[in-house]
């Protein structure tokens, strides 16, 4: 009896053990493959980061370039150039209080910084890059913002010093004409909300811009998509 109790025990013991390496493989192999499915993600969240990425590039030009489109009309403002035959062929020419707003999105940016501990090696060194982006884009925001209200105060204060900013019969528009260009403080508060626009809204988005370019040409060559030069690469959201 007492043999026959021994061997009960080992041959219990041995179903335990193998239930025990069954289960750690079993865990193992469900690690391997969350560990597979959570490498597949973050993989396709990459690629569609990357459209994300050239939306936002395409974004940053538009609202650059309108900046530089405002800022070299306020600059021959401020300098005397643009004259009354001028604003009488185009009277909303000047425009000095308008702005313009661009959504920038960042879906994907903020999913990868969510997963930045799960990220595979070769994308470990863009992890502070991403951050910075990030940063820009709230800081646009923000000056966006400011810059809206400071364009609806402005306005408002504009429509209530020149009663006549509205009408488009030739009387109102000499009376806004000559208001545009002799009064002093009109043309001080157009240069304030100029640097203020261009410093910053359009500096912020100029950043945003070197951000998404360098991250996109870096993504692409991490993920073997770069098949062309840095050189073309630049120009093709030039």
């Amino acid at each position: 009896m007492e043999n026959k109790t021994g061997k009960y025990l080992k041959y219990a013991i041995g179903e335990i053990i193998l239930v025990m390496i069954g289960i750690l493989l079993a865990l193992q192999v469900n690690n391997w493959n969350e560990k597979r499915k959570l490498s597949q993600t973050i993989e396709n969240l990459f690629l569609v980061f990357e459209k994300e990425l050239e939306d936002n590039i395409w974004e940053s030009n538009s609202l650059i370039n309108r900046g530089y489109e405002r800022d070299s009309i306020t600059t021959r403002f401020i300098n005397n150039e643009i004259s009354h035959e001028d604003l009488l062929k185009n009277p909303r020419l000047l425009s000095p209080f308008g702005t313009n707003t661009r959504d920038f999105v960042d879906d994907n940016l903020d999913a990868l910084i969510d997963l930045e501990k799960e990220l595979p090696k070769k994308y470990i060194a863009l992890v502070p890059q991403l951050k910075e982006l990030k940063a820009r884009i709230e800081s646009q925001r923000k000056w966006e913002k400011a810059v809206v209200e400071m364009s609806m105060q402005r306005g408002k204060e504009l429509a209530d010093q020149l009663p006549t900013l509205y009408q488009t019969d030739s009387i109102s528009i000499e009376k806004n004409i000559n208001y545009y260009l002799s009064d002093p403080i009109f043309k001080n508060k157009v240069i304030h909300y100029n640097h203020y626009e261009l410093n910053e809204n359009t500096w912020d988005a100029s950043l945003i811009r070197t951000s998404a370019v360098a991250l996109l040409w870096q993504i692409k060559t991490l993920r073997g998509g770069a098949d062309t030069t840095l050189d073309k690469f630049l120009k093709k959201f030039e």
